[in-house]
């Protein structure tokens, strides 16, 4: 399974163990974590892919390209893979404000994994 995924540093760590953990968990699929730069160069390059018809199975994007990628019916909503997971005890798992970004159309589009908080910092004294 190819997984692009738009997160480095100790994130990254964290990633590629969840995935390894996955791989040795279980034999009926093998996935492969991909670091495809930040979150700019790994949408650039799974809407490629898209594009190209050899998508992948699962990204680690923004938020905004949620919209981008369902607009050009790239992705499916994850309402019946929610429903096996136990639906609505799953989803209360998250956030409730990172689940109504997930959601259009009434439909789930996304799975929260986590939020970037960009800070600006500046010498004060400079100013």
């Amino acid at each position: 399974m190819y997984y692009p995924v738009g997160v480095a540093g100790s994130l990254a760590k964290l990633m590629d163990e969840m995935v390894a953990d996955f791989n040795k968990s279980q034999n009926d699929v093998y996935v492969e974590s991909i670091f495809a730069g930040g979150y700019r160069e790994a949408m650039e390059k799974a809407q490629t892919a898209f594009m190209a018809g050899k998508p992948p199975e699962l990204a680690v994007l923004d938020a905004p390209a949620l919209y981008t990628l369902r607009d050009i019916d790239s992705i499916i909503p994850l309402d019946d893979f929610i429903a096996e997971e136990g639906g609505d005890a799953y989803v209360a798992e998250f956030l409730s404000a990172f689940m109504e970004i997930a959601r259009a159309d009434g439909k789930i589009w996304s799975i929260p994994w986590q939020r970037s908080t960009p800070i600006f910092y500046y010498n004060k004294d400079f100013f």
